[in-house]
């Protein structure tokens, strides 16, 4: 459901506009549309006359870029927590079987921080583990 005022919902109140349908009938078509209610007043609507279409597209695509964003990142994590799951299983099978699930855990990882979070969390890491031998104890244990 879109909040009245959306850049979708203004987008689409004056697409209807511009083909020559009445506030009365917009009102009605938003409501089918984005099943919401209370419906914007028709004074509402008639402020959105007014508006800067161009801008409005432009704020709607950055909507859309953001959500798809989100969403990305979202699906991202999930095969992360996926592959992580796979790779305590994997552990004790063939080294090179291992190896190409951690490698594609890596991939995975590196896309989700970007290429210059990733090698520092990775430099970071070595560089603890330079300084201390003992650390981090085996989960094996």
């Amino acid at each position: 459901m879109k909040a009245v005022g959306s850049p979708e919902m203004k987008l689409y109140a004056l697409d209807r506009r511009r083909e020559g349908k009445g506030w009365a009938e917009i009102r009605r078509l938003i409501r089918d549309k984005f099943y919401f209610d209370p419906l914007p007043s028709r004074r509402t609507m008639q402020r959105w006359d007014h508006l800067n279409y161009g801008k409005l597209e432009a704020k709607l695509t950055d909507n859309a870029e953001k959500q798809a964003k989100i969403e990305k990142d979202s699906d991202a994590i999930e095969v992360a927590e996926a592959k992580l799951h796979n790779l305590w299983r994997y552990r004790r099978l063939k080294p090179a079987v291992e190896y190409r699930e951690w490698e594609s855990f890596f991939i995975l990882l590196e896309s989700i921080l970007g290429t210059e979070k990733f090698l520092s969390i990775i430099d970071a890491y070595l560089s603890d583990r330079k300084r201390s031998p003992d650390f981090p104890p085996s989960l094996d244990d």
